[in-house]
């Protein structure tokens, strides 16, 4: 008796042999949801949103924040470069709803709400330090106690975000004097207008009984364009006055370097960010204080870092070697564990930060980061060679969809078009603008934790820029065709993409001709119009060869393969747009109906 029956539809596990696959398991799939236990192709991808040509990414706003998931009738913001990184304000209480980006395009800048709406440009990250010493003139004193004091000031932006103190001015006099301070205004043709300076604040020191000295806030003084180049103001406040105000919060702080590539938000409300491949620097951002980056907290790892992940209280750090984890709930006291594996992160985009740990691509397969391990969670579930040659892993860029890990190649911008070096006029900027598509087409679904799902393949219409989860819905969004695109699984009636799923290769004892098949599927199950053939074909193959093909009409069907051959290897392929729950095929009509 020789019956088989495919009860569950898996997913591929490409380091075993075809012959040796389990029953369910497939030797191919492509574009279709298994962990059902049935092939449900995937819905098409729906349009979210136009955008320009030369778009990459783009990150969404929702219209009202109390109904964020809804992904349609957003605002967004659209950048060039697929390594985008935006982060709310984790500033409690934010009245300007801030948002903070960067890229290695683009030094860190940050936008309120207001203005993204409104098209208004982003201000740059960070206060600049002032570079002119305060000028002190005292005079006018007739007390008999002397008092030596330092000035310095600060700038300071509309959002009350501050900078570090100018360098400082020391002097004496009596302590009822009238202190004449003279400080520099910010330039508005530079940093003054890219910054949003309004203020200036000055600060003086003075002595604790402990004989300690702070510099305290004596004044904050409005800066005005039209204003002149400097600001005058005349100090006659006591010392009883002065010590009740704030202490200078800004000693340490500076701005993020100008070549960050990306950041990440930690739990505590500090932000994590890197500087780009040539360095190994961790940046950290003082506490809900995005401006403020000391760089006395600043690590160094031993090899250049590709990006950043999070998970729980723990950074990830995805460098061309080894990960690095970094725990701590203040960026000051973050302790640093260097992991043995040797498991290279080839591609930013490919890293995913989950409760579970953080995802990336090296060149063994997908790695799974969690405190004190990492671990190649797909060996044994494809090898080193397939992982390399069915993807570009260099440039996956992923996305979580459920438990698994969603991801394709992206687009990346080669060298030279193919004419750049012909006789006759040529335009230069073009010339190093030609799009390599190679793997933009393919992509994965892999799920370790689920042997229906394991591994599955993706294919395209179109190329594919980008893939991320939107961060307020957790829905995955693709960057294609021009357009923002959503897998949308929840929603009924969508159409369907075309899925495939071929079978391990069976493998009877002797010579025998396979005669009946049966297919079993819902009939009202694809939203795909049109005649009986749209609801997919199924293929045989004897010892290697097709030698039939059939479309699918009826769930249950009893369909004759051709007489006339014998072999010993047998395999089914079946392409549609419909869910499938089973196959069963045999060499008999009455064996079939034996099962």
């Amino acid at each position: 008796m020789s019956v088989w029956r495919v009860r569950e539809m898996g997913g591929m596990v490409p380091a075993v042999d075809e012959r040796l696959l389990p029953d369910n398991a497939a030797a191919y799939t492509e574009n279709g949801l298994l962990k059902s236990g049935s092939l449900i192709p995937l819905p098409q991808y729906q349009r979210l949103q136009d955008v320009a040509p030369a778009t990459s990414f783009a990150y969404r706003l929702p219209v009202s924040y109390a109904d964020a998931q809804f992904l349609y009738n957003s605002h967004w913001m659209e950048f060039d470069d697929p390594d985008t990184s935006v982060v709310r304000a984790p500033t409690i209480g934010d009245t300007h709803d801030r948002f903070y980006f960067t890229s290695p395009e683009i030094p860190p800048k940050y936008n309120t709400r207001a203005r993204i709406e409104a098209g208004q440009p982003a201000w740059l990250l960070g206060v600049p330090a002032p570079t002119i010493a305060p000028i002190v003139n005292s005079t006018g004193g007739v007390s008999e106690t002397d008092v030596t004091r330092s000035y310095v000031y600060t700038y300071v932006t509309e959002y009350n975000e501050e900078g570090p103190p100018s360098p400082p001015t020391l002097d004496s006099d009596r302590t009822d004097a009238n202190w004449q301070i003279t400080v520099t205004a910010p330039v508005f043709d530079d940093f003054g207008v890219k910054r949003n300076i309004k203020k200036v604040r000055i600060y003086r020191t003075i002595y604790g009984s402990d004989g300690a000295t702070q510099y305290y806030l004596v004044t904050e003084q409005p800066v005005i364009a039209a204003a002149p180049a400097v600001i005058i103001y005349d100090d006659i406040l006591g010392d009883d006055v002065v010590s009740l105000n704030t202490i200078l919060p800004s000693t340490s702080w500076s701005g993020p370097p100008d070549d960050l590539f990306g950041f990440v938000l930690m739990p505590n409300g500090f932000l994590a960010g890197w500087r780009g491949l040539q360095y190994s620097e961790i940046w950290f951002s003082d506490p809900f204080r995005p401006h403020a980056w000391p760089a006395e907290w600043t690590q160094t790892v031993e090899y250049p870092v590709v990006g950043l992940g999070v998970t729980n209280q723990s950074l990830v750090c995805c460098t061309e070697a080894y990960p690095v984890t970094m725990s701590g709930t203040h960026p000051q006291y973050i302790q640093v564990n260097k992991l043995v594996n040797h498991e290279p992160c080839l591609s930013r985009g490919s890293i995913i930060s989950g409760p579970e740990g953080v995802f990336y691509a090296s060149p063994n397969g997908l790695v799974l980061v969690v405190p004190g391990l990492a671990d190649n969670i797909t060996k044994g579930i494809i090898s080193k060679k397939n992982w390399n040659t069915l993807l570009q892993v260099p440039r996956l860029r992923a996305a979580r969809l459920g438990m698994s890990y969603f991801a394709y190649g992206a687009i990346s911008i080669g060298v030279f078009q193919d004419d750049a070096f012909q006789d006759g006029p040529s335009n230069e900027e073009e010339t190093f603008m030609t799009e390599d598509l190679t793997g933009s087409l393919t992509g994965v679904v892999v799920d370790p934790t689920s042997d229906m799902v394991a591994f599955s393949m993706l294919k395209s219409e179109f190329p594919v820029d980008n893939v991320y989860n939107d961060p307020w819905s957790g829905e995955v969004l693709i960057v294609t065709d021009d357009k923002v695109k959503t897998l949308d699984v929840v929603t009924s009636g969508l159409p369907f993409q075309t899925a495939k799923w071929k079978s391990k290769i069976w493998q009877n004892s002797e010579l025998r001709n396979v005669a009946v098949c049966k297919v079993f599927f819902d009939d009202g199950y694809s939203t795909t119009p049109g005649n009986a053939s749209n609801r997919g074909v199924i293929r045989f193959f004897a010892d290697g060869v097709q030698i039939w093909e059939r479309p699918l009409v009826k769930s249950g069907e009893l369909m004759r393969l051709p007489s006339g051959y014998k072999a010993t290897f047998y395999q089914l392929e079946i392409e549609t747009t419909w869910r499938i729950h089973s196959v069963e095929f045999a060499t008999s009509v009455k064996e079939l109906a034996a099962v």
